[in-house]
Parts: C-alpha cells; sequence; structure tokens
C-alpha cells in the first residue's frame, strides 16, 4: 500500500470531513470556449475538470483531454495552424499506463489565453474512454472520461491530490458502480488494488 494512503487510513475516523449534501452535489461549470474549434481527433476531458461530473468542483485552470498517441501528429499540427504555442512536455508520471503529454497555450481573445495539456497513449483502455464518454447535461456537446478510466489514471499517478480526488469521487458511489471501477483498475493496474479499496474506505468515512 502506498505509504500516504495508509497513513491517511490510520489516522480517518468517521464523520470528519464534509457533509453529504456537500459531497452529492455535483455541479458542472461549463467550459468557457469552444474546445472542439481546437480539435480535430477523437478526444475525452480529464484531469480537475472531468472531476466535476463526479465530486464537488475543485480549482483547476488548465483543460486536459485524453487522445490515441496515433492521431498526436494531427492534433499537433492542427493547433499550430489554429495559432497555438507549443510550452513543453509534460511528466505524466503515470508510467504504469504508458502515458505521455504536452502542455499548449490556446489563443482566445487579448490577455486571456487557456493551458490545454495533450495526455496519450496507444494502449486499448484509451480507446474505450474515447469511446464510452459522460456527457454534462448542460454542455452536451463535450466528452468527459467515463469515471473507471479517471479513477484508473489517478490512482496510478502517485499524486496526492489524484488520491484525495479518489476518495471524494468514489465514497459516496453504489455498490455497482465501485464494482465496475475496481475491474477496470484490476485489469488495467492490479498492484494499485490495495490503494484503491483504501482511498474508497476513506471517502466513505467522509
Amino acid at each position: 500500500m502506498h505509504p500516504f494512503v495508509k497513513l491517511c487510513l490510520e489516522r480517518a475516523k468517521s464523520g470528519r470531513g464534509s457533509s453529504l449534501a456537500l459531497l452529492l452535489r455535483l455541479d458542472w461549470t461549463p467550459i468557457e470556449m469552444n474546445i472542439p474549434d481546437f480539435l480535430n481527433v477523437p478526444y475525452v476531458i480529464t484531469g480537475g475538470i472531468a472531476t466535476q461530473l463526479y465530486m464537488p468542483q475543485r480549482q483547476t485552470k488548465d483543460i486536459d483531454i485524453l487522445i490515441l498517441t496515433q492521431n498526436v501528429e494531427s492534433l499537433e499540427a492542427h493547433l499550430l495552424q489554429a495559432g497555438a504555442t507549443f510550452i513543453e512536455p509534460l511528466n505524466v508520471g503515470n508510467t504504469s499506463l504508458n502515458l505521455q503529454g504536452s502542455a499548449w497555450r490556446l489563443p482566445l481573445e487579448p490577455n486571456r489565453n487557456v493551458e490545454l495539456d495533450i495526455i496519450h497513449s496507444a494502449e486499448l483502455w484509451v480507446s474505450l474512454a474515447i469511446e464510452f464518454p459522460q456527457y454534462p447535461e448542460n454542455q452536451p456537446d463535450i466528452p468527459v472520461i467515463a469515471l473507471p478510466y479517471l479513477t484508473l489514471m489517478k490512482i496510478t499517478s502517485g499524486r496526492t491530490q489524484d488520491f484525495a480526488d479518489v476518495s471524494r469521487m468514489l465514497g459516496h458511489q453504489s455498490d455497482v458502480t465501485l464494482e465496475s471501477i475496481k475491474q477496470i483498475v484490476q485489469r488495467y493496474a492490479p498492484s494499485t488494488i490495495e490503494d484503491l479499496e483504501a482511498l474508497i474506505t476513506l471517502g466513505q468515512l467522509e
């Protein structure tokens, strides 16, 4: 078990944290730009923005998308043509999932730029995540990564914020939903199952 998860599990007590009403309040804030104008390949929204579908919002400044590696060259050429600027390669951290990435700056109105983080892999689960997204009711043209695949990305990252996100997203989910998530994690990142179980327990204590 990851040391951070073990520490939290040892110290957590039921009843601390947030009210159930807060944890169940899921408000999607529409993205204030027409993302499809900049993208010419299949994708899903992931990262901090995607968590809005599954837990109360937290502040995030960039937009993360997940695409297949085979589409990277086409997307980057499209972004350059649209006036976007390459910033730097990303250290994604999910080495077990063979993820790579790059950061781009999208040109919007004067004095306003948005950072777009492109995360990609050639693995099968990425194809499935893109094929079976979720859609916010108030922004139905934006595909958002489904909870099992978002959990997979976060549970393997090793970042404390991602562990916190997993715990909060999963603490109020049904047994059926949790089982579907466990199946995906078991299939693609079996070494993290113990951490996943612990984070679910921590989320349920809130």
